[in-house]
């Protein structure tokens, strides 16, 4: 089962430049990362599942969509180092309510 998102960020005109900072930090912190038509596939490593990835992200319109399947401190880290310094909020897909970063990976 995955957990769906929504990141919007404010001020941010290349979501482009923000989906190649994902993949750039999660390859260069030691964590799996391949581009698929357009969407970003993350996996860590020390998760076991039967899942090619622990995260999904890309582009829709004006935000992110994030489906998560796996959470780990170190995928934590890497949405911590992309997001950092930028002004976005997470949406709950389904409870539609305004969540943290830390809510979201489980901290």
């Amino acid at each position: 089962m995955s957990y769906e998102y929504e990141i919007n960020l404010k001020n941010i005109s290349d979501l482009n430049a923000v989906l190649d900072a994902f993949q750039d930090v999660s390859l260069a912190s030691g964590i799996s990362c391949f581009k698929d038509f357009g969407v970003i596939y993350i996996k860590d490593p020390n998760i076991f599942s039967s899942w090619k990835y622990d995260v999904a992200i890309f582009s829709k319109e004006a935000h992110l969509e994030i489906s998560l399947v796996g959470w780990s401190s170190r995928l934590y880290g890497v949405f911590k180092r992309v997001l950092g310094g930028l002004d976005f909020n997470i949406i709950d897909d389904d409870l539609e309510e305004e969540i943290t970063l830390e809510e979201m990976f489980r901290i």
